[in-house]
């Protein structure tokens, strides 16, 4: 079974974690990896 990089990005889309986002992207694109977005609510 082959592994599969998956970034999990947590995010309470405050604009402190959407300016997160293109910093998660780009480490996605250099670990030619998937981005799997988290929010949770309670």
């Amino acid at each position: 079974m082959a592994a599969k990089n998956v970034i999990v990005f947590p995010t309470d889309f405050s604009p402190r974690s959407k300016s997160a986002v293109s910093w998660v992207q780009q480490m996605a694109e250099q670990l030619k990896a998937e981005v799997h977005c988290v929010y949770v609510v309670e």
